[in-house]
């Protein structure tokens, strides 16, 4: 799942086709395996989302929950958190997550090649990029990556690390108060 405002840069509609895709290709290979996505949050394109989940036939599987408040308090609930961003700058959702210990997948964007050393502390992903986002979430996803027998399933979805988030604020803070 994901805690993002409902805006294009966020890239949510990478996130609902690669939920599609990876919907399809658990059906297609005979498994009846339930995954779902949660996004939280609003903003402009809440009716744009929901109609594409709609036309997808993906309302069992992607969840608009709209605005929850302290939703930092839900992220124990998912198996994983993306961060489908076309553009971003310094995600703090993505620290929350990170401070959740959740295994983490986002983009190339911005800040986060910062915070993220891929397959360190998260993995990353390119910008748009449906089928590797489909994949990484497949081999995070505590329901589906046993089944699937995953041989890298463990090295390379990792769980983060809270220190990694606590030097990674620190110097953000330092450069916000040194400029």
């Amino acid at each position: 799942g994901t805690v993002a405002n409902l805006y294009e840069n966020k890239g949510l509609d990478v996130l609902i086709s690669a939920m599609n895709a990876l919907s399809h290709s658990l059906k297609t290979g005979g498994y009846d395996i339930p995954v779902r996505a949660f996004i939280i949050g609003d903003g402009k394109l809440e009716s744009s989302l929901h109609r594409e989940i709609e036309t997808l036939d993906l309302r069992n599987v992607v969840y608009l929950t709209g605005t929850i408040k302290d939703a930092w308090k839900y992220l124990h609930a998912f198996d994983v958190f993306v961060l489908p961003s076309h553009k971003e700058g310094f995600p703090f959702a993505l620290l929350e997550a990170m401070a959740a210990k959740l295994p983490v997948i986002a983009t190339r964007v911005g800040a986060i090649p910062e915070i993220i050393t891929h397959q360190k502390d998260g993995l990353l992903i390119d910008v748009g990029d449906v089928a590797a986002l489909s994949n990484e979430i497949s081999e995070c996803s505590s329901v589906v990556s046993p089944l699937l027998d995953f041989p890298n399933a463990e090295a390379n979805c990792l769980r983060t690390s809270l220190v990694g988030v606590t030097v990674n604020l620190i110097i953000f803070v330092v450069i916000l108060n040194t400029s």
